[in-house]
């Protein structure tokens, strides 16, 4: 099995179980517990709050569900449509969009089938809108995808920036190597060693100082 592959599975894996545990909690949430009952798991901290609302993540404009319903839509066969076809095989990228997308379904599988979404997932610590597991996933999976857009454009700009200096580089002259240098002056400096004069030749030193014949 090639790594294309691989990363296809890795996509349908995190898709899948994604849906899976978001409806599992909101099946046991649902059935386990009355609406707007509160079980403090961390008392003052988080608790389990299970509510219903009709509009977005948080409950973001609420009774807006045919809106929701379309945005999700176009998103969900975005993600589905991109998945199947990219060839990235980026671990982290793959996982951030497969979490978008497990959420969305999540949430969507309640607005068609239930009308409005369940929350329970309280942070009574902050006051912070109650949300779910499906909430989750989409906001674990857009940070995750917010850093690798960051560090894929500071790779690539590293790497021009890099590619760059080396052209830069590769475009000045050659430094000459000092010993090199040292040879070609000596060389220049050199001259040539005038030749014995050719009248001169064999003649022997005592031949200067000979007495003429009487």
């Amino acid at each position: 099995m090639n790594e294309l592959k691989r990363s296809k599975l890795f996509c349908l894996f995190i898709v899948l179980g994604g849906i899976f545990l978001d409806q599992l909690t909101k099946y046991l949430v649902s059935h386990l517990m009355t609406l707007r009952q509160s079980i403090p798991l961390i008392p003052g901290v988080i608790h389990l709050t299970y509510i219903t609302n009709d509009g977005a993540a948080f409950g973001i404009l609420d009774d807006q569900r045919w809106i929701f319903l379309l945005l999700s839509t176009v998103a969900i066969l975005f993600l589905t449509g991109y998945l199947s076809v990219t060839r990235n095989t980026n671990r982290l990228f793959l996982l951030s969009l497969s979490l978008i997308l497990s959420g969305g379904i999540g949430n969507m599988i309640d607005r068609v089938f239930l009308g409005e979404v369940i929350d329970f997932i309280d942070f009574t610590l902050i006051r912070f809108a109650i949300f779910n597991g499906a909430d989750s996933f989409v906001c674990v999976g857009a940070v995750l995808l917010f850093f690798c857009i960051l560090f894929d454009s500071s790779g690539k700009k590293e790497k021009e920036e890099n590619t760059q200096a080396v052209n830069t580089a590769s475009a000045l002259p050659a430094e000459q190597d000092p010993c090199d240098a040292g040879s070609d002056s000596d060389e220049g400096n050199q001259t040539e060693e005038p030749m014995p004069d050719g009248s001169g030749e064999g003649q022997s030193p005592g031949d200067d100082h000979a007495v003429p014949g009487h």
